[in-house]
């Protein structure tokens, strides 16, 4: 057996063992006692943190970055309002001393630690160069307000919460055994994202201006907001209405079934119509050169209605004096020699000739009718040539007009001048008037000129001495006067 040592022997002293324990235990205490304001004999440096609202924050609560914890808090004092400055929180924060570097551009927030409501005061550090010093303070602009979750649950009141809580039961009763079907549908949103993205790329561009159309949507509620009562009759009321609806449904789906067979229907019709469609625009564009001369059409008429309508008076006795004259076409008619008479006439086939006389006159009405109805050819034609002898003296009539004379087309040449302008048959319709009216261009100009010419012309008038001589004869009203 060894001899005990001298520290054996120290080890085994009764008072000696006690003395120690209680050192240890004192030095615990003390540890977990001051623990609450720091670890003892780490070095920390102080900081101020102004906030909107501590919340639920206390004293102790740790001060984190990034999730690490770096100090805690040790004092919130709560300061007043002054003037225009809100009331807010001082943090008295007690950070270690191996943080020296924090920006004083960093953030503060007070942030939910845990469901059970704790919390935490969490630092942001900004990109500053410089740094806070000791006692330094992060002002109220630059924390960020956080809202409690008990807050936020505060907002719904008891029905709504129940309503909740019975959303939720039946939410997991709909899910509960459908987890393929889940799996399912979340393999098919895939194909659901891109176009979702581009729907959300579309409603964040610039040019769609989705903060304008919401600010138009609160001013449209704030609109709303004063008739509230009165539209809320109208949702009542139209309860009524919807009800009216609910009860007619069988026939009204009956009818939206028929829908779209309707529809095929009448877009079969539609594509028939189309060729008539196309057509009558074609007439209305046709018609249209026709119906600027309505206004002036129906004035002649008026005054030829009431022109004839003096002459129709006189029809009875010209009847009465017709009949003597049938009564001498039909004696003559029986004469042996008026019958031989039109048997040569009808060898020489006047029914012909007539035929290709009236065909002949209809072409020429054709091209004169909208010639003279547009372009007041004849009344132009007809003044021009009363007017060339309308001058003159004692001796006689002059013939009024100025030559303008080429000396190189007074004679013969091989070729037409180079600045010869002829057009021999002018355009005179409802497009244009031609004559009077073609330009006058440099160069060589042999025939009708390119493109449309104006159709202003000059509007004519009968003389006053022919109205007046109508008018005595019959012909015209007393109070018309000629175009």
């Amino acid at each position: 057996m060894r001899p005990r040592t001298r520290a054996t022997k120290l080890l085994d002293h009764p008072i000696l063992n006690g003395v120690i324990a209680l050192v240890v235990i004192l030095s615990a205490v003390y540890i977990s006692y001051f623990a609450s304001n720091g670890v003892p004999f780490l070095p920390t440096y102080k900081l101020y943190a102004n906030v909107p609202d501590a919340g639920k924050l206390t004293n102790h609560a740790d001060v984190r970055i990034g999730g690490a914890r770096i100090g805690q808090v040790v004092a919130i004092t709560a300061t007043p309002p002054q003037g225009t400055n809100p009331a807010y929180a001082r943090l008295t924060l007690q950070i270690s001393s191996g943080v020296r570097s924090l920006p004083v551009d960093s953030i503060s927030e007070v942030r939910l630690a845990s469901v059970l409501g704790g919390e935490y005061v969490q630092l942001t550090p900004g990109r500053s160069r410089s740094a806070l010093p000791h006692g330094g303070v992060l002002p109220l602009a630059q924390a960020h307000p956080s809202v409690d979750l008990d807050d936020a649950f505060a907002v719904f009141g008891p029905p709504t919460k129940r309503a909740v809580r019975s959303l939720v039961g039946s939410f997991g009763t709909a899910v509960a055994g459908r987890g393929s079907n889940l799996n399912a549908t979340f393999k098919a949103s895939a194909q659901l994202l891109p176009p979702l993205d581009r729907v959300l790329a579309v409603l964040g561009s610039p040019s769609t201006n989705l903060a304008g159309f919401l600010r138009g949507l609160a001013a449209t509620t704030g609109a709303l907001a004063p008739v509230a009562g009165t539209l809320g009759d109208f949702i009542v009321n139209a309860d009524t209405t919807l009800a009216a609806i609910d009860a007619a449904a069988g026939p009204l789906g009956r009818a939206i079934d028929e829908l779209p067979p309707t529809e095929q229907v009448g877009t079969a019709v539609l594509g028939r119509l189309t060729p008539v469609l196309a057509n009558a625009a074609a007439l209305a564009r046709g018609l249209q050169p026709g119906a600027a001369l309505l206004a002036t059409a129906s004035v002649r008429l008026d005054a030829a209605v009431r022109a004839s309508t003096p002459v129709a008076r006189q029809i009875p006795a010209l009847a009465r004096s017709l009949g003597a004259t049938l009564a001498a076409v039909g004696s003559f008619a029986a004469d042996p020699a008026a019958q031989g008479a039109l048997r040569v006439l009808g060898s020489n086939d006047l029914p012909t000739i007539g035929a290709s006389a009236l065909f002949g006159l209809g072409a020429v009405l054709r091209t004169v009718a909208p010639a003279q109805m547009a372009c007041n050819v004849a009344g132009l034609w007809m003044r021009n040539l009363g007017a060339i002898a309308t001058e003159g003296d004692a001796g006689g009539s002059w013939i009024r007009m100025i030559p303008i004379l080429n000396s190189g087309q007074m004679l013969h040449q091989a070729t037409p001048s180079s600045d010869l302008h002829v057009n021999f048959y002018p355009h005179e319709n409802s497009q244009e008037c031609e004559a009077g009216n073609e330009p006058y261009g440099p160069g060589q100009q042999i025939g009708n000129p390119p493109g449309l010419q104006p159709r202003a012309v000059e509007l004519t008038s009968a003389p006053a001495a022919a109205t007046r001589l109508a008018q005595q004869a019959g012909v015209l009203p007393p109070s018309a006067s000629g175009p």
